[in-house]
């Protein structure tokens, strides 16, 4: 049996994933784990899919524990020098 690709659906999830710990922070995993399959369900209606909301919410979770950060959309290089604020010249710590 060929296994379904559930790549459609977890963009899905990791907007609700964002907007649930935006909204609510850090809190109990059962209902981050709702929220996570809700996203799912609704995605189905949406696009008249029939993805398993369970799976979908474990897929997407192995996905994150997979990589840091799989939805990086650029990388970002950071200059020392823009960081500096002051010379450190015309400070003193006394």
């Amino acid at each position: 049996m060929e296994k379904l690709d559930y790549s459609p659906v977890l963009k899905a999830l990791k907007r609700a994933d964002q907007e649930f710990t935006e909204k609510h922070g850090i809190t109990h995993y059962s209902l981050f784990d709702a929220a996570l399959e809700q996203a799912a369900e609704a995605f189905n209606r949406e696009n008249r899919t029939n993805f398993d909301p369970v799976e979908a919410r474990h897929q997407y979770i192995e996905m994150c524990e997979a990589e840091p950060n799989p939805f990086a959309l650029e990388q970002v290089d950071v200059n020392v020098d823009d960081l500096v604020v002051s010379k450190t010249s015309s400070r003193s710590i006394h």
